[in-house]
C-alpha cells in the first residue's frame, strides 16, 4: 500500500487562484465564490459569523437565482452577497440552471478566539497553537472551528469527499471540532480526477488522517507544528 500526504499548498505557497487549479474547473454552471470558480455539484465553504460571501454564476448560465436556508441574500449589482448568520452551524445555499443544481454547504464556524488559554473549546481539549513561523505563512492559527456532529458528518464538502473524511479521529464523543481549508479540497479533487484520467478504477481516495488537534499532534508526533493542525493536509 502506498500512502501519500497531500498538502494544501502550505509549503509551496499555492492558492485557489493558481492557474493549475482554475484551469481544471471549466464553466457549465460554474459558481464563483469570492473570486474562486467551481464546477462542482457540492461545494464546502467555511466562514465566520456575519461574514459575506460574494456569489455569482458563469456568464452562460441561465440561473434561476440563489436560495439560502438562513442568513441574508443581498443584491451586489453584478453578484449576490450572502451574509452568514451569527449562530455557528451548517447553512446550505442553492442555485439552479435548468436541471443543474449547485449546492454550497456553508459552515459557519466558531471563531478561534473562543479557544481558551488552556486550549479548550466548549470543554473539548484542542490544545494550544504555536506561534506563526515567518517562513511558512500558511502555518497561522485557524480562523475558526467547524462544529462537527452526527447530523453533519456526511455533508459533502466537495464532489467526492465529506466532512467525515477530515474530522479528527482522536476526539471522543460529540460535538467534535474540525479545521479544514478549501485549498486542500481543491487539491484533493484535482488529484482524484488526475488519477482517474490515467485509467485507474476507483471512486476516491481514503483519507486516513485529516485534521489533528495540536494536543494530539504533540502527544503522537512530538512536534508543535504540522500542516494537519491547520486543516491543510490529508494522509491518503
Amino acid at each position: 500500500m502506498i500512502s501519500w500526504v497531500l498538502l494544501a499548498g502550505v509549503l509551496t505557497g499555492a492558492t485557489l487562484s493558481d492557474a493549475t487549479v482554475r484551469g481544471q474547473i471549466r464553466p457549465r454552471l460554474s459558481v464563483d465564490i469570492n473570486g474562486y470558480v467551481y464546477n462542482w455539484d457540492n461545494i464546502g465553504r467555511f466562514v465566520l459569523p456575519g461574514e459575506t460571501l460574494r456569489l455569482a454564476t458563469s456568464d452562460d448560465a441561465n440561473s434561476s437565482g440563489w436560495v439560502a436556508s438562513a442568513g441574508v441574500l443581498v443584491d451586489m449589482g453584478d453578484a449576490t452577497g450572502w451574509v452568514a448568520p451569527a449562530e455557528p452551524g451548517l447553512y446550505p445555499i442553492i442555485v439552479t440552471s435548468g436541471t443543474t443544481i449547485r449546492r454550497i454547504n456553508a459552515f459557519v464556524m466558531i471563531p478561534y478566539d473562543n479557544l481558551d488559554r488552556k486550549g479548550h473549546l466548549k470543554g473539548v481539549r484542542i490544545g494550544k497553537y504555536p506561534r506563526p513561523i515567518e517562513e511558512f505563512p500558511s502555518f497561522t492559527k485557524p480562523r475558526g472551528f467547524i462544529i462537527t456532529t452526527p447530523d453533519n458528518l456526511d455533508t459533502p464538502v466537495s464532489p467526492h469527499y465529506t466532512l467525515r473524511d477530515f474530522a479528527s479521529r482522536t476526539m471522543g464523543g460529540f460535538p467534535k471540532y474540525t479545521v479544514l481549508r478549501e485549498e486542500l479540497l481543491v487539491k484533493l479533487e484535482l488529484l482524484t480526477v488526475m488519477v482517474k484520467s490515467r485509467g485507474v478504477k476507483f471512486d476516491r481516495f481514503v483519507v486516513f488522517s485529516g485534521y489533528r488537534p495540536p494536543a494530539y499532534n504533540w502527544r503522537v508526533e512530538r512536534g508543535h507544528n504540522s500542516a494537519h493542525i491547520y486543516g491543510g493536509a490529508a494522509d491518503i
